[in-house]
């Protein structure tokens, strides 16, 4: 078996499929989604990157924890291209400056943080997308509902290999610029696998 997130995901998604793999408040409601609801989000957002030409690209994600930001990032790492999670408490020059040096040609843009959208743009040259996630798009972005129909007539993408990188993670930069550590399938798998216990 290969040792991808994909991999063991697609498990995740047979194995639990109707159990809940999410529960949030909402004021006093508990909001949850199923492994099959986020799967389905997840396979719409890949086939929307494949139409969209995002294969092997680097794809940042700014934002607080919420339900959208695990569905972007699940939709990243779970295809062969490599998710950049960035500290939203960074100053919005850092932000911009690490989008830039990551190369990351998309973004994904909590609604709270709208305003980086247009200094994203005018110092990233290389971004093409930004998709808004927790509100309404903003001036500049696009949806996640415009990236899963972009991709609605177009088949899943090929899974990721054991080597693609997945995830590059920033260094807190205490000794100078931060810089970026990129992990490959192969290294989560095996890092999720090592903390897997038995009831």
């Amino acid at each position: 078996m290969d040792k991808t997130i994909y991999t063991m995901w697609k498990r995740c998604e047979k194995n639990y499929h109707d159990l809940p793999a999410i529960r949030w408040l909402v004021k006093k409601d508990i909001k949850e989604l199923s492994y099959g609801e986020i799967a389905d989000t997840v396979t719409g957002m890949k086939k929307g990157y494949a139409a969209l030409g995002f294969s092997h690209k680097h794809i940042a994600l700014i934002g607080a924890s919420s339900a959208e930001w695990i569905e972007a990032y699940m939709s990243v790492v779970t295809s062969d291209n490599a998710a950049v999670p960035l500290d939203s408490a960074l100053p919005a020059e850092d932000l911009v400056d690490l989008v830039y040096r990551s190369d990351s040609e998309g973004v994904f843009l909590d609604a709270k943080f709208a305003h980086l959208a247009s200094l994203i743009k005018a110092g990233c040259p290389k971004v093409r997308k930004i998709w808004t996630i927790c509100g309404e798009a903003a001036e500049g972005t696009e949806s996640v509902d415009d990236l899963i129909a972009a991709g609605k007539d177009t088949a899943e993408p090929e899974p990721p290999s054991e080597d693609d990188v997945s995830m590059i993670v920033y260094t807190s930069g205490t000794t100078g610029k931060s810089k970026g550590v990129m992990l490959t399938q192969c290294n989560l798998y095996s890092n999720i696998e090592a903390i897997l216990y038995d009831e």
